[in-house]
């Protein structure tokens, strides 16, 4: 049995901590640990920053997809869209089916129309090709994600997302 500063330092190297000795016994013999999305960025930590919508996409339109998409999958953007639309929208319908969920993206039936939302490489893999904005790859190293929305094959918008990791989980 290694010393617990022993553990720590190991854990440290690899980018994980371990908080006591007692939560190192408890986790010990598991093979996998797992967090929900919500644990890690709770609702108030999750902030889109900017929308950009292209060609005839009216800004109201891809927040409302949007809201529709998370309301129905979950997870902290939902609530973020939630309360983006609160006061415009009494009730978000889920009257709508997922034609596919993935970890890069998904896409729903909504209005008769097919709306992708993922990332870049989702849209890439459906050739819809995507647009670079200026501020695009800087805002992805030093702030957050870009998640792109096409509606039929166009792309719509995009949202900038702002993520801060819980306190729960940052190193001590």
């Amino acid at each position: 049995s290694l010393p617990f500063s022993h553990i720590a330092a190991k854990a440290e190297k690899l980018g994980s901590t371990i908080t006591s000795i007692a939560a190192a016994e408890e986790y010990a013999a598991a093979d996998v640990v797992s967090f929900t999305d919500k644990e890690i960025f709770p609702p108030k930590s999750v902030k889109i920053t900017t929308i950009r919508t292209y060609g005839q996409t009216r800004i109201d339109k891809a927040i409302l997809y949007a809201a529709m998409i998370f309301q129905k999958l979950g997870g902290p953007l939902s609530e973020v869209f939630k309360k983006t639309i609160s006061g415009v929208v009494d009730k978000i319908s889920e009257d709508f089916d997922f034609k596919e969920i993935t970890a890069d993206g998904m896409c729903a039936s909504i209005d008769g129309k097919d709306v992708f939302v993922g990332n870049k490489n989702y849209l890439l893999s459906y050739d819809f090709g995507y647009t670079r904005d200026d501020q695009d790859e800087a805002f992805e190293e030093k702030h957050g994600k870009i998640m792109y929305m096409v509606i039929g094959c166009e792309l719509a918008a995009k949202f900038y997302i702002r993520y801060s990791i819980s306190k729960q989980f940052k190193k001590p």
